[in-house]
């Protein structure tokens, strides 16, 4: 029988650590993308779809839908965009 499979945050970003330590380079990648959209369901969770007409779409719990790509890029430029910029300054 499995344990807890619970996975926090930091749990997230030492498995990132532990890719990179190990050369799985494909693997560090693909979780590290996750943590920008884990990030913006947190700082921005009025950000949530709505159907053409301005009603917001929910989901089968009836909970607010996540707009999930505007949420990352919303995050992303806030918190992290400055750090890619070429030639900042």
């Amino acid at each position: 029988m499995q344990g807890d499979v619970s996975f926090t945050f930091l749990n997230r970003i030492e498995e990132v650590e532990l890719n990179i330590v190990d050369g799985r380079w494909q693997s560090a990648l693909a979780l590290a993308l996750t943590l920008p959209d884990i990030c913006g369901g947190i700082a921005f969770p009025e950000i949530v779809k709505h159907y053409r007409y301005g009603r917001v779409m929910l989901d089968r719990q009836k909970n607010p839908t996540r707009d999930v790509g505007t949420q990352y890029i919303r995050w992303f430029d806030e918190y992290a965009g400055d750090h890619f910029k070429y030639g900042k300054g």
